[in-house]
């Protein structure tokens, strides 16, 4: 049994973006990228599955694409921030100096950024306590990216960070 492929080039023609970005999308996503040769000019291909999931989450986020507004009353502020990015699949966790301004910058690369939290404090070292508990109930990926594998984990997550926080009388944001 033979599987059929879809080359990158065309899917990157079809929704109407570079083949790179398409590519940093498709890695993101979770999907395993083949070559039709050994050479390294050859062909970058995904199977006709893979296309077909791509291109319905590719969809998907950006119809939920929504311009991001920094909320001015928390603008400059310290605070540890967590979001679901990449279809649903990754979550960043990170601490900043000013969260809104890092939230914007993170903005422009995962722009399908989802189930956003922030909770205001001045200690960088929070940002380990927090990447300690998603270490626990996640799959890491990166420093401080995780993967998700059901949507009720990042609600269990979230419970779990709030209780923390409350603990360390670290309030959130929206609150």
């Amino acid at each position: 049994m033979s599987q059929k492929f879809v080359r990158i080039v065309d899917v990157a023609a079809e929704i109407g973006l570079h083949p790179n970005s398409v590519v940093r999308k498709i890695q993101r996503s979770c999907i395993e990228i083949h070559r039709t040769g050994v050479q390294r000019n050859s062909d970058r291909i995904i199977s006709i599955e893979d296309y077909q999931r791509f291109v319905r989450e590719f969809g998907e986020s950006q119809s939920r694409i929504v311009p991001f507004k920094a909320p001015a009353a928390h603008a400059g502020r310290k605070g540890v921030y967590a979001f679901v990015y990449a279809f649903g699949k990754l979550l960043k966790i990170g601490w900043s100096e000013d969260v809104d301004q890092r939230i914007a910058q993170h903005r422009t690369l995962a722009v399908d950024m989802d189930h956003l939290k922030v909770w205001l404090t001045a200690y960088s070292h929070d940002e380990a306590n927090a990447l300690d508990i998603a270490k626990t109930m996640l799959a890491q990926r990166g420093v401080e990216v995780f993967e998700i594998g059901a949507s009720e984990q990042v609600q269990a997550l979230y419970e779990k960070l709030d209780q923390l926080f409350a603990l360390l009388g670290r309030p959130r944001a929206d609150e």
